[in-house]
């Protein structure tokens, strides 16, 4: 029960950098904050290929 929480931690707080960044460069670049999330996040971005693990 003690793996869950401990490993799930950083994967949220590295999202939320992540999200963080983006965010800020689209602000800056005065860009879509939805459209450049949306590059970035599955089942969109990067990670499309893993959506079908369980």
């Amino acid at each position: 029960m003690q793996r869950g929480p401990r490993l799930l931690k950083p994967y949220l707080i590295w999202s939320l950098i992540y999200v963080a960044m983006f965010t800020a460069q689209a602000v800056i670049k005065h860009q879509s904050v939805v459209e450049s999330l949306r590059s970035w996040l599955p089942p969109e971005g990067s990670q499309r290929q893993l959506w079908f693990l369980p």
